[in-house]
């Protein structure tokens, strides 16, 4: 997420990083705060800290080395993420490129609006019996 402001010539990973900053959105002024999170398994318990509060999660995976984020040998096509997207319930599926921000800033909208307006999720009815 190094993308934000500048292009990046050069990824330096990191396990834990927050960007914030204030946008409007539906003439409404937002803080909008990022938490960059390491992707590796070794990760996965310091990853939950940042979920409280949470509005909208960003899953990125790189397209052109999918051996960064995914278990797999090729690069991820566009309906192999859109499958994903599908099986995983997201609400949007976009590509972008940090390093050129072509789609960058329709990312980051989508997923204001997202968290403004969240889809209305179908829960079904249980029944505890004890």
């Amino acid at each position: 997420m190094q993308s934000i402001k500048c292009i990046v010539k050069e990824y330096v990973p990191t396990v834990f990083d927050t960007y914030s900053e204030n946008v409007m959105a539906d003439n409404q002024p937002l803080n909008f705060t990022l938490h960059d999170t390491a992707g590796q398994e070794e990760y996965d318990n310091i990853r939950p800290l940042s979920y409280p509060q949470t509005n909208c999660f960003l899953l990125c995976i790189s397209l052109e080395n999918p051996e960064s984020s995914v278990k797999s040998a090729d690069a991820v096509s566009t309906a192999q993420g859109l499958q994903m997207a599908r099986r995983i319930k997201a609400v949007k599926y976009l590509e972008c490129s940090s390093l050129t921000r072509i789609g960058l800033e329709q990312v980051f909208e989508e997923a204001i609006q997202a968290s403004l307006c969240p889809p209305k999720v179908n829960r079904k009815k249980r029944c505890t019996i004890l």
